[in-house]
């Protein structure tokens, strides 16, 4: 199954960030029908509960609990239960008409062309970032329009990670603005009041509601730096101060700036600055 729909849409919400809207985001445990073109929106659906086959325009497919589809609603779309209860979860949202390039137009055709059903690997994560959607669009808070895509760029990030483990994220682009700077500058606050820390890019993640590789792209385009890199930097200059203005050993200031072990600090630091530490204190040193 290929995943063209879906690097299709990473490129649109990159190129028309502004056409794009979130309309719903919710679970789901009612059968329903979609008349073809009754609707002219997009959705992505998480089967969470149950198995059934669902329908889209004149085609069928044969769906399991953990299994993703991506549709266009105006080719119609329903769902039938095997056996018993199931539970959906799933998100909407409208892309504007005025397509210049054409990408919506091939967007739609490919969803008609390609198989738009998908196992991730690890369906939790997408059902998470699916009721964290849920939650910012029920509680509309200042600013949940701009999250909401945000999460649709972190959710479709993610689909495509679990479905494709070792595909290359190096074409992926994001469109860099106020909101994302000012999540990025919240990372980078966080990281400079706990640099000494082990930091872990899930807490990042968790820091701003994001995906953990979405961030590091987002961290990357703004600072051109990896989140590596800048702790790496960070801890590098916190360390110098303390060899030219204490007297404390060097052990004590690999640990104190957040390195586990003297030697690998040591490393770090003539990588960095041509010397190893005892030499850079002795030479720009005041003793």
């Amino acid at each position: 199954m290929g995943i063209k729909p879906l690097r299709l849409l990473e490129e649109i919400l990159d190129e028309r960030w502004n056409d794009v809207k979130v309309i719903f985001a919710e679970p789901w445990t009612v059968q329903w029908h979609v008349p073809a073109g009754e609707r002219n929106d997009f959705e992505i659906h998480l089967l969470e509960k149950g198995e059934g086959r669902f329908f889209l325009g004149n085609r069928e497919f044969d769906v399991k609990a953990g299994d993703i589809i991506f549709l266009h609603s105006l080719e119609g779309n329903s769902f039938k239960p095997k056996d018993g209860p199931f539970r959906f979860v799933f998100v909407t949202f409208k892309i504007k008409d005025s397509d210049s390039n054409g990408k919506v137009m091939e967007l739609c055709e490919a969803l008609k062309r390609e198989t738009p059903v998908w196992s991730p690997e690890n369906p939790d994560e997408i059902a998470r970032l699916l009721y964290q959607m849920h939650k910012t669009i029920s509680l509309r808070a200042d600013g949940y329009m701009f999250r909401m895509k945000l999460l649709l760029g972190t959710l479709v990030s993610s689909i495509i990670e679990n479905i494709n483990p070792d595909g290359s994220r190096e074409d992926v682009q994001f469109t860099i603005n106020r909101g994302t700077r000012g999540l990025v500058d919240s990372v980078i606050m966080f990281l400079q009041k706990n640099y000494s820390m082990d930091i872990r890019l899930e807490d990042l993640g968790r820091l701003v509601n994001l995906h953990p590789r979405y961030l590091c792209t987002l961290f990357s385009k703004v600072t051109g730096q990896t989140i590596t890199e800048y702790v790496r930097d960070l801890r590098i200059e916190k360390a110098k101060r303390l060899l030219l203005y204490t007297s404390r050993s060097i052990t004590d200031i690999a640990f104190e700036v957040g390195f586990n072990n003297s030697q690998y600090f040591s490393r770090v630091f003539v990588k960095e600055e041509g010397m190893d530490p005892r030499t850079f204190r002795k030479i720009r040193g005041r003793r």
